[in-house]
C-alpha cells in the first residue's frame, strides 16, 4: 500500500481533508479560486 498523502483544515469546529493523491482533487487545485471553496466542497472529506 503507498503512503496517503493529505491536507487538513479546520472550518467551521470541523476537520476536513483533500486527498493529494486524487486526480480529481489535483485538478480542483489547479482551478481553484480559494482554498475555502475546496475544503467545503465535495471532494474534501471529514477527518
Amino acid at each position: 500500500m503507498g503512503r496517503e498523502q493529505k491536507v487538513r483544515s479546520e472550518r467551521c469546529g470541523k476537520l476536513r481533508q483533500l486527498d493529494l493523491k486524487s486526480v480529481k482533487v489535483r485538478k480542483a487545485i489547479a482551478v481553484a479560486k480559494d482554498a475555502a471553496t475546496l475544503f467545503s466542497g465535495t471532494l474534501a472529506k471529514d477527518y
